[in-house]
C-alpha cells in the first residue's frame, strides 16, 4: 500500500482498491461505500500525507 500510495500522488495519476479489509482505509482519500452495485455515498478521508 505504501507504494500504491506513492505512486498515486503523482500528477494524473490515480489508484482504485477495491477492499473489505479495513486497515486499507487509512490510505484512502476518499471512501466510496457500495451496495448491490450501487455507490450509496462517498466520505472524504484524508488519507495519508
Amino acid at each position: 500500500m505504501d507504494l500504491l500510495r506513492k505512486i498515486a500522488v503523482g500528477p494524473d495519476r490515480a489508484v482504485l482498491v477495491v477492499t473489505h479489509d479495513s486497515r486499507i482505509f487509512n490510505f484512502a482519500d476518499r471512501i466510496a461505500h457500495i451496495n448491490d452495485g450501487l455507490v450509496t455515498h462517498i466520505e472524504s478521508n484524508g488519507g495519508l500525507n
